[in-house]
Order: C-alpha cells, then sequence, then structure tokens
C-alpha cells in the first residue's frame, strides 16, 4: 500500500511539473480583452459623463467613495482630467495588448490594475461579472496565458516551463476550477432559500423588472407557468449539479453547453452581455488542451462543409422559355 500511494504521488509530481490547460487560458484571455477593449470603446465618445470629474460620479464623491471602501484606482491619484483621460487611453492600448497576447508577463500585471481602476472609477457599470474578472484576471497572472493565440506565441517569445513555474501554473488553473465551481454552487443555495425560486415563479418576476423588459417575447413567454417553472427549477439543477458533474470525461461535455445556453439567455433577454459573456469564458478552463483541438477541429469540418455547398443555378428549360415574336412595324 505504501508503493501504491509513492506511485500516486510520483505521477502527481510528474503531472504537475508540466503546465495544463493552456488553450483554454488563451481563450479566457482574448475573451476578457475584448470585454474590456469593448467597454473603453462604447464609452470612449462619453468619457466625460461617464469618467470625469463633473460627470455621473464627481471627482468628491468618487474620493469619498474610496476613503469609505479602503479602496485605490489610478483615476484617484489627480483630479487633473487630462491626466485622467490619458490614464483611460493607456488602459484601452493595454487591453488591446492583453487581448492579442503581447509582452504577456508585464501586460497582464497592468492589464488588471487599469481594469480595477477603470471599474472603481464608475460603480454605476457594475453588474456582477466584474467581481469574477478580477479574480480570474489576477490568477492569470500566474499563469501562462499566452501560450497559444497570441503575438508571444507568434515570435516564440514562451515563459520559461521549469517545475517551479509549472506548479505555480497549475495552482493558478485550480483556484479559477474552483472559484467558478463556488459561484455555481452558492449561486445555486441562494436561490434555493428564495420563495419565489421555490415557487418556480422568479423568472416571472426578474423579466417584468423595467430595467429587464428589453425582449418583448421573453416577457410574454414567462406568463406560460409551464415555461416559468421549467426555467426555474431547470436553472437551480444546472447550477447546483455543474460543480459535480463538471470533472466528468462526458457529462461536461452536457453541463457546459447547459450553462452556457443559460448565460445567453441572460445576456440577451436582460441585457447583460458584459456579465453573460465573462461567465462564459471561464467555462473553457474545465477544457483541457486535447478537448479545445477537438472542438475546433469539429468547427473547422463544419465550416468546410458548408463551404463547400454550393446554390444550383437556376435555368429554364426549352420548353418554360418564353418565346419572343417579332411585333411588325406599320408604315405611315
Amino acid at each position: 500500500m505504501i508503493s501504491s500511494a509513492g506511485h500516486l504521488i510520483a505521477s502527481l509530481r510528474d503531472s504537475m511539473s508540466s503546465p495544463h490547460r493552456l488553450r483554454a487560458l488563451s481563450i479566457i484571455r482574448i475573451i476578457f480583452g475584448i470585454n474590456v477593449l469593448a467597454l473603453y470603446v462604447q464609452h470612449a465618445r462619453q468619457y466625460e459623463f461617464m469618467w470625469g470629474g463633473q460627470g455621473i460620479i464627481p471627482w468628491p464623491t468618487f474620493m469619498a467613495t474610496l476613503m469609505v471602501q479602503r479602496n485605490y484606482s489610478l483615476y484617484a491619484l489627480t483630479s487633473d482630467g487630462h491626466v485622467a483621460a490619458w490614464i483611460f487611453v493607456a488602459g484601452a492600448v493595454i487591453a488591446f495588448l492583453f487581448t492579442i497576447g503581447a509582452c504577456t508577463r508585464v501586460v497582464s500585471v497592468l492589464f488588471f490594475v487599469f481594469t480595477w481602476s477603470l471599474y472603481t472609477r464608475n460603480i454605476c457599470l457594475l453588474d456582477g461579472g466584474d467581481n469574477l474578472l478580477y479574480l480570474i484576471a489576477l490568477l492569470m497572472i500566474f499563469t501562462n496565458c499566452a501560450a497559444y493565440y497570441s503575438v508571444d506565441a507568434l515570435f516564440g517569445a514562451r515563459r520559461a516551463t521549469n517545475r517551479f513555474i509549472a506548479l505555480i501554473h497549475n495552482y493558478a488553473v485550480m483556484a479559477i476550477m474552483a472559484q467558478t465551481c463556488m459561484i455555481y454552487l452558492i449561486s445555486a443555495f441562494y436561490k434555493i432559500g428564495g420563495h419565489k425560486w421555490q415557487d418556480g415563479t422568479a423568472p416571472y418576476y426578474i423579466l417584468h423588472v423595467d430595467e429587464f423588459q428589453l425582449v418583448p417575447w421573453a416577457v410574454h413567454a414567462v406568463e406560460n407557468p409551464i415555461i416559468t417553472t421549467v426555467m426555474t427549477y431547470g436553472t437551480i439543477l444546472t447550477q447546483a449539479a455543474f460543480p459535480f458533474l463538471i470533472f466528468h470525461k462526458r457529462l461536461k461535455w452536457f453541463v457546459v453547453p447547459a450553462i452556457v445556453g443559460m448565460h445567453v439567455g441572460i445576456g440577451y433577454t436582460m441585457g447583460l452581455a458584459y456579465f453573460s459573456s465573462i461567465l462564459i469564458a471561464v467555462e473553457a478552463i474545465f477544457f483541457t488542451d486535447r478537448d479545445v483541438l477537438k472542438v475546433t477541429g469539429i468547427v473547422q469540418g463544419v465550416v468546410q462543409r458548408l463551404a463547400r455547398v454550393r446554390i444550383p443555378k437556376l435555368a429554364l428549360s426549352p420548353a418554360a422559355a418564353p418565346i419572343l415574336h417579332p411585333v411588325p412595324v406599320k408604315d405611315r
């Protein structure tokens, strides 16, 4: 028994000596970067209103909030609007570099700092997804998240892969997995404790809130008691089962599409696109590099088949072709 335990420890040590989930982390990096970069671009023309010292959150209110929360932000360094504007531009550039995976060792740290500062400057934009983005972005600093689909990988700027660095990388990966599982498990327990979730009517009341009445057909759909009940208990069951089924090699291929479908529905019907995209991106961490290659191979095969499909040309048969007769011209 001692020898078997020794073999188990040795195999575990060998497994942890090489970094895992490299492709999944690269996908998460891209989606996170696009998410934050879209936020910068979306509000670039509204900078003075959204982020300026006399905007929606004036400078005195912003500083008082930081003091109460004991928080920090790069936008708190100065009240000069020109300097804050340059911080905003620098954050957008860093988000772009993080998305394409350029100089990721340094940029990943800057991405966390600038993103934290951006959300802290305007708390009106917080939708819950920012909390997960903070945590995962912080953990990604300790990972090799630019091994694939990046400028660093294109030019061969790979990080060292000694055992110590690989161990830190894998611990960060496990922390991301644990954090994701905790989110769904705690969310399921909170829902179970709510009366509206217990009686199966929660989606009805959620989609009748003024801020979430964005899709008329969804509002009408939840007026059907059967649809509302299925949505309520299906959400609870999916979230509660996620931490236990996601590590099964076969069942995860059913659990992840269910969770992704739930978030797509939330993003579309409730307008929480940023929140949903962040939660969907993190699901990639549960897929190995081999799984990612399998999915990409399937997608490429489907695209190639669709590209080979040709639309048949419509040709008239001789019998169906119109016969043109000459029109006689009368002499005057």
